[in-house]
């Protein structure tokens, strides 16, 4: 009986390990995910800087020319 209840505390607390790090890996992936995202982000946002900082340049350029 005694190692019965031993067997099964043992198996509980594999259980409880396994589900620890399905967490830590389910959370680790999100993190990645979102670092990722940020960056894909951050790459979107800088290219419309970039594009309309010369799109800005050309008109420019059209009115100095036009005047």
């Amino acid at each position: 009986m005694r190692r019965t209840k031993v067997w099964l505390i043992v198996a509980r607390n594999q259980e409880r390990v396994v589900t620890q790090r399905q967490h830590i890996r389910s959370s680790a992936r999100t993190a990645k995910a979102v670092a990722i995202q940020r960056t894909q982000a951050m790459g979107a946002a800088l290219t419309t800087l970039i594009l309309s900082v010369l799109l800005g340049l050309l008109s420019g350029a059209v009115w100095m020319h036009a005047t």
